[in-house]
């Protein structure tokens, strides 16, 4: 017997062994790892990110992975027995967040990789995401002492003036080896804007 699957290309045709070949009638499930290998597409574009692989990260593109993907995949865990939930209950384990960890922006960022920052931007990452310590993209591509990739950042609607949750902006971040030399400081300030720590406390008082 022959069956066509009208359910897209996640679903199986399954033919039980007992079934009459002349009976059309056929059953059908949908692939169980449909929805890990989403995960997997998503945990792709983040190491290729974070080890800057640009070759990676257009592939991942390419399948859909989620722009804002935080979580690399993981296998799931057994569920816990009762006696082992109620004995991790007292424990008062911190749920994660949505904002915990880093966006595949934010390892580009701080990567300082000028063309990973562009390729994402392209696709429509979001400029504005905060880890869990309120730091942007801008903030990690000061961190890394590449100058063009805060000016691509910049140049797509990130803020200088963003503070974190220490109220630190983006210019504090910069490594103190990008600003030994005074021309080289004046680069940093012409785009970044200065020292950041009088104005943070301001935008901070603010909030």
């Amino acid at each position: 017997a022959s069956c066509t699957c009208e359910k897209g290309p996640d679903c199986k045709v399954v033919i039980p062994a007992a079934l009459d070949p002349l009976d059309k009638t056929c059953a059908t499930i949908v692939n169980a790892s449909a929805k890990d290998s989403k995960g997997m597409v998503n945990h792709r574009l983040l190491v290729a990110c974070r080890d800057n692989d640009i070759a990676g990260l257009k592939l991942a593109l390419e399948e859909g992975a989620y722009l804002e993907t935080r979580r690399p995949f993981v296998m799931r865990p057994k569920p816990p027995t009762n006696m082992e939930a109620l004995l991790d209950a007292p424990t008062g384990k911190k749920r994660k967040t949505p904002r915990e960890g880093l966006t595949p922006l934010m390892y580009s960022s701080q990567n300082g990789s000028v063309a990973a920052t562009t390729l994402l931007l392209q696709a429509r990452a979001q400029i504005s995401a905060r880890d869990e310590d309120g730091l942007r993209p801008l903030h990690f591509a000061a961190s890394s002492g590449v100058l063009e990739v805060c000016e691509i950042l910049l140049s797509h609607g990130a803020e200088k003036e963003a503070v974190d949750d220490n109220c630190r902006q983006p210019i504090d971040y910069v490594p103190e080896g990008c600003t030994i030399m005074r021309t080289d400081r004046e680069k940093w300030e012409a785009v970044l804007g200065g020292s950041g720590l009088p104005r943070a406390a301001a935008a901070c008082a603010k909030e």
